[in-house]
């Protein structure tokens, strides 16, 4: 989940969410457990990412979206935040 629940929050949208991520079920490009590309471009010291690195992260995302919609769920607009 992305985000806790504020007090008197709706919580159908997090089951909603949840139900979503049983329906995907595990793949390696879904979860993003060292944080999101948000996270690494922003808030690091990293040199700027070379065109591989960059074309690599497309691909990467490329993957994760087939596997969604192979699976019936439909996506909306992806960010830097979601990857």
């Amino acid at each position: 989940m992305k985000y806790p629940l504020a007090p008197g929050g709706d919580m159908s949208r997090l089951e909603i969410e949840k139900k979503l991520f049983e329906i995907v079920g595990p793949h390696e490009r879904i979860r993003a457990v060292n944080g999101t590309l948000a996270d690494y471009i922003l808030e690091s010291d990293h040199p700027p990412p070379s065109i591989q690195q960059r074309l690599s992260w497309c691909r990467e995302a490329t993957e994760a979206v087939a596997w969604v919609h192979a699976r019936g769920v439909l996506t909306r607009t992806l960010t830097m935040l979601e990857v």
